[in-house]
């Protein structure tokens, strides 16, 4: 239960009515204090006591209201799970082989993140997105959300915040950029194997910008299958998207964090 999340009736209601002292305490509390408990990564947090009855179909009733009734659909086919390629990458091919396979599975923190320093854009290793990449190539049937987040200083609730820069310097439409090129490497435009979505206005608010798409993954006439065995020819930008690059193919290093993210632009086809 996060207060940010509004779920239900919120975080003080719910206080008020099944917190310390009450006779159906839905509110987790610990054994030595008998304080709330708060989750370590995230302060803002509350732990739950997922066992009562109660509570599970408070949860249950509340976000089905928020997320679909509200929204004015019955979530009749809506079928997907959070998964992190990077801490869990054998997930995903569980996922993939299943009889059934879910829809698609989002990868909340894909090619750069925010935690650890939110005023800032984190890169990840080398080995990190070269894992990422990789885990979109190989799927079969699951879709990857790919979920690019992270802050910059403006608080411009329009497409201006994308030419604010965060603590580091770097711009958000660079790192868009980045972000775009890094997706075009695992993705497939025959099978659709995934989604990106690249956000500096929070989880919730989204502009929609029309005009970049898939397609610009497609190989130009000419391109050839390599000769080490990759699955085919590199994805060639467009004129546009090459100025922004400073060329046809985008060197990490310029967008590299302190977290040692860049090295030489190892190819994921190696």
């Amino acid at each position: 239960m996060a207060p940010w999340g509004g779920l239900g009736d919120g975080w003080e209601w719910i206080k008020k009515h099944h917190g310390i002292g009450s006779a159906d305490r839905w509110i987790a509390v610990g054994a030595r204090y008998g304080e709330y408990l708060e989750a370590v990564p995230y302060r803002n947090e509350r732990l739950m006591l997922v066992g009562n009855p109660n509570w599970q179909r408070y949860w249950l009733e509340s976000v089905y209201a928020r997320l679909w009734t509200k929204a004015g659909t019955d979530g009749i086919g809506v079928d997907g799970v959070f998964a992190d390629i990077v801490s869990h990458p054998e997930d995903w091919a569980d996922l993939d082989a299943q009889p059934h396979p879910v829809f698609a599975a989002m990868d909340e923190g894909s090619f750069v993140h925010p935690w650890g320093r939110p005023d800032r854009f984190n890169f990840r290793t080398e080995e990190q997105w070269l894992l990422q990449v990789r885990t979109m190539r190989s799927l079969k049937h699951v879709r990857a959300l790919m979920n690019v987040h992270g802050n910059v200083r403006s608080q411009a609730q329009d497409m201006t915040r994308m030419d604010a820069t965060d603590a580091d310097g770097n711009r958000a439409w660079d790192v868009f950029w980045y972000a775009l090129t890094s997706f075009l490497q695992g993705y497939d435009d025959v099978r659709q194997n995934a989604y990106l979505n690249f956000t500096v206005w929070g989880y919730q608010p989204l502009l929609l910008v029309q005009g970049v798409r898939p397609a610009l993954s497609t190989p130009r006439p000419g391109a050839r299958r390599d000769a080490t065995g990759g699955r085919g020819a590199r994805p060639r930008l467009s004129a546009g998207v090459r100025r922004r690059l400073g060329g046809d193919q985008p060197d990490r290093r310029r967008f590299a964090g302190s977290d040692g993210a860049g090295g030489q632009g190892t190819d994921p086809d190696a």
